[in-house]
């Protein structure tokens, strides 16, 4: 899949409005760690376009990927992956750490049923579709090995 086309599966398939006020945004609502409060500072339950056009000029830490919610991780998802295709040679980590964390407990009975966290990510097959075409991407734009090896590992290479 080309750039472009890329870039726009991501804002249609992942466009779901405004996140759920009521849904936890950190995986431990009384966190106080560093990267719990920049969470809530830099996301806040923003729509996550308001959240990308606010750090254009900030690189996204990949620190931060572990203390979402599997709710919040997965409304926000479209802000990484943008992130990484807007600029992979500065995404340092980010993308081999965010293809670790959706790679986690994947089998061919769970791809449907979620991604990483222990299968607690829901995701449309439209989503899933993306999330496949953008490691396809990264592995064969960039010769990204950790995109390489989470293909093969969902069984998609």
């Amino acid at each position: 899949m080309e750039l472009d086309a890329l870039r726009n599966a991501v804002i249609r398939e992942f466009d779901s409005g405004e996140f759920n006020g009521s849904l936890p945004l950190l995986y431990d609502e009384k966190c106080r760690h560093e990267e719990c409060l920049y969470i809530e500072t830099v996301f806040g339950r923003k729509h996550w376009v308001t959240v990308m056009e606010s750090m254009k000029d900030i690189p996204l830490r990949e620190d931060i990927l572990f203390f979402f919610s599997s709710n919040a991780f997965v409304y926000y998802m479209p802000v990484f992956i943008l992130s990484i295709l807007d600029d992979y040679y500065n995404a340092d980590v980010l993308p081999s750490t965010f293809l670790s964390i959706l790679g986690d407990d994947i089998g061919d009975e769970k791809i449907r049923d979620g991604l990483g966290f222990g299968s607690k990510l829901k995701f449309t097959l439209g989503q899933i579709r993306v999330i496949i075409s953008f490691a396809n991407y990264l592995s064969e734009n960039h010769n990204d090995t950790d995109a390489t090896d989470f293909l093969i590992n969902i069984g998609c290479k």
